[in-house]
């Protein structure tokens, strides 16, 4: 038995991860020392590990992947807007902002620009991004400009507006580009580790 594997420690999944699990339809599953998972049937073993995670090199993530990264960029990107309006409050007398006041969601909406173009053209990843591993990207996957940014900001506000339907694209488009990617130029890419 091992002391562990490098994603856990002495557990009854490491004790687990070094045997030979059999399933009811024949299948052998293995999870060898090495981390990849392996499935045997028969005298077939398919290999599911990859260079990139979740499919080939240079493939584009599908829409369930990309709406779990944005809901945790939702959730950080409320705490930005709590700190932004945190920070306008002693202009406007210490008092809410009203509907009357059409210069305030402008101004949420500058920082939403701001807080994701930054991370799109350093480095190519929001926080939900780098936590289901993926990167935008040009085309070329290289960094993608403020320009480019701008663009893909304005075309997501674009699919949004019109009841999620250029995210939905990605379901029909061969690529899994939604209409902000093409708008762009730029999409999402596997990230490599």
């Amino acid at each position: 038995m091992r002391s562990g594997n490098s994603f856990f420690p002495q557990t009854a999944f490491s004790v687990f991860s070094d045997h030979v699990k059999r399933s009811g339809r024949g299948e052998h599953v293995y999870w060898p020392k090495n981390g990849h998972f392996q499935i045997k049937v028969g005298s077939d073993i398919a290999n599911s590990s990859s260079p990139k995670p979740g499919g080939q090199t240079g493939a584009s993530p599908g829409l369930f992947r990309r709406l779990a990264a944005i809901s945790y960029d939702a959730l950080l990107l409320v705490a930005v807007w709590f700190t932004a309006t945190a920070a306008l409050l002693p202009f406007n007398a210490g008092e809410a902002f009203t509907s009357g006041q059409y210069f305030f969601p402008i101004y949420l909406l500058f920082v939403s620009f701001l807080f994701f173009s930054w991370f799109w053209t350093h480095g190519g990843q929001t926080l939900g991004l780098r936590a289901w591993k993926m990167k935008v990207l040009t085309l070329d996957q290289e960094q993608i400009s403020w320009k480019q940014a701008m663009l893909r900001f304005l075309g997501a506000l674009v699919s949004w507006s019109l009841l999620g339907l250029g995210f939905l694209w990605i379901v029909k488009s061969q690529n899994n580009m939604a209409w902000h990617d093409s708008l762009s130029g730029t999409t999402l890419f596997f990230e490599d580790r």
